[in-house]
């Protein structure tokens, strides 16, 4: 609730941008408020702002963060209707996050195909971002793949990267992978 208390006031001093919706958006989703995320939206569509794919995406990494596979794989087919596009490069990897998010691991691979066919080549930036993701929604094969991928890129290996991959661990016995 205080989240949503916060964000009144920040409408009562100026009008809020698409910015301020996506962090309001996240806390609702990630508190599992489904009703305040559906108000929210249409609150920000109707004060004349187009929802982005970091918009969708806010919502998709609350609700996995919050437990709520279902919801984020819901707001993943809402994203995927609504035909939203973006910078290229930003878009591209941002829904790539969001089916990860979603638990949509299918979906991934087309995406990074048609990434790579639009010209968009997979930088340290992205391979750090799909480790996150990977990471943080448990899945610990893939987290391990982008990390060998962010070194073979050349990437710096930093603590949080290796913190990713041990987020993604769920049973000790799976620590001896790697």
């Amino acid at each position: 609730e205080s989240a949503k208390q916060w964000f009144a006031k920040i409408k009562e001093s100026f009008k809020p941008d698409l910015h301020a919706y996506a962090g309001i958006l996240f806390a609702c989703a990630q508190a599992g408020l489904s009703r305040d995320v559906e108000d929210l939206f249409t609150e920000l569509q109707t004060a004349g702002l187009e929802p982005s794919t970091n918009t969708y995406g806010a919502v998709i990494r609350g609700f996995r963060k919050g437990g709520r596979v279902d919801e984020a794989a819901r707001w993943y087919g809402n994203l995927k209707e609504s035909g939203v596009r973006g910078e290229a490069a930003t878009s591209s990897l941002e829904v790539i996050e969001a089916a990860i998010y979603a638990g949509v691991l299918e979906d991934v691979p087309l995406l990074l195909q048609r990434m790579q066919a639009d010209g968009i080549k997979m930088d340290e930036a992205g391979c750090r971002a799909l480790l996150e993701a990977y990471g943080s929604s448990f899945y610990l094969e893939e987290a391990i793949l982008w990390l060998e991928k962010l070194e073979a890129k050349g990437g710096k290996l930093m603590p949080s990267s290796y913190n990713f991959v041990l987020m993604a661990v769920t049973d000790p016995s799976e620590a001896q992978l790697w």
